[in-house]
């Protein structure tokens, strides 16, 4: 049973505490080819440069704990025209697929807003994989989001290419799970993705 449900504004769920102390890595290997894993050293490195300024947005702007932040690895990715990305890493039974880049939150002016790594990865379900007993999920818009809920206690899981895609394959995931609850935002394309 699919029951669709609007998102609210994360802050809207208080304050959250902060602590750690991190640096800021660039990239120290070359774009890897798309549809290899990414490896986990790689994934290690940018949770280890995630810059104490950025683990302070994600807890006290966006709600995540530190706990989720570190479970899922949640980092910082310098390319190479020196500009920084949140790192969201996606992994798919304990292999990490891509990672979903979003840009540094006090850059408004940076675009795009998001993108892929490694260049030309497909979309796929960011959150980790269902505990096995699990028998109810939610599908929230977007990673930090996402996260949020996580961080309440809630199996939480999204797409990484947005609210206006969900493919087939997720589908068939979820189908063993008595109710999934969809959260998307309330605006044109959280309205249109719950629709899907």
């Amino acid at each position: 049973q699919f029951i669709e449900l609007m998102g609210d504004d994360p802050k809207s769920f208080g304050k959250w505490s902060q602590s750690g102390n991190r640096s800021v890595a660039k990239e120290k290997t070359s774009e890897s080819k798309k549809n290899e894993p990414v490896s986990p050293q790689l994934i290690e490195s940018w949770h280890q440069a995630l810059p104490q300024k950025i683990r302070t947005y994600l807890t006290e702007e966006r709600g995540i704990s530190h706990e989720v932040i570190n479970h899922h690895r949640i980092g910082w990715y310098v390319d190479s025209r020196n500009i920084g990305w949140i790192s969201f890493p996606a992994a798919e039974e304990g292999v990490y697929t891509h990672v979903k880049l979003r840009r540094d939150p006090f850059d408004q002016n940076q675009k795009p807003k998001s993108k892929f790594y490694p260049e030309g990865s497909h979309a796929g379900l960011f959150g980790g994989d269902l505990p096995k007993d699990c028998s109810e999920a939610y599908i929230g818009e977007g990673e930090p989001d996402t996260l949020l809920m996580q961080s309440l206690g809630l199996v939480t899981l999204t797409g990484t290419a947005g609210a206006k895609t969900f493919k087939k394959e997720w589908v068939r995931k979820l189908k063993k799970l008595k109710k999934v609850t969809v959260v998307y935002d309330n605006d044109r394309d959280g309205r249109a993705g719950s629709q899907m």
